[in-house]
């Protein structure tokens, strides 16, 4: 099942705060070096997946994800002591990230990892009813 950790403000610098919740849940760790994965979720090109870096290499090619065998990702980052990321700026700028912007964090359970979706794109709405009903259907 999807899970839902609240939401996420983006502040000038391009960092988000991940909940605690889901830091423990996914087991992420101050130091710890993610990937950042933009593009890959075939029901939403405005939301950036988010996961460890090892674990991104370890994804089953059936997974629910675009251009799973290229691997591509937008970028490493570490997270921060207090659970913060700094999205980069060439990410921020791909999908329109800018100070201020809410930030849903979800989980993407067939994935093991976090996903980012941007709260104020329309496609949002339709987004969140794909995940709830691949959730409900399989």
């Amino acid at each position: 099942m999807n899970h839902f950790y609240g939401v996420a403000k983006v502040n000038s610098r391009g960092q988000i705060g991940i909940p605690k919740q889901a830091r423990e849940d996914f087991a992420l760790n101050s130091g710890d070096n993610l990937a950042l994965l933009v593009g890959v979720l075939p029901h939403s090109k405005d939301a950036i997946m988010l996961m460890k870096a090892e674990e991104w290499y370890g994804v089953p090619e059936s997974a629910p994800i675009k251009n799973s065998k290229n691997r591509e990702f937008g970028g490493l980052v570490k997270l921060a002591e207090r659970g913060q990321i700094v999205i980069p700026k060439k990410i921020r700028e791909q999908i329109g990230i800018t100070s201020g912007l809410q930030i849903l964090v979800l989980s993407h359970e067939k994935t093991h990892s976090l996903v980012l979706a941007l709260l104020n794109q329309d496609a949002v709405g339709k987004w969140a009813e794909n995940m709830i009903g691949r959730s409900n259907n399989d």
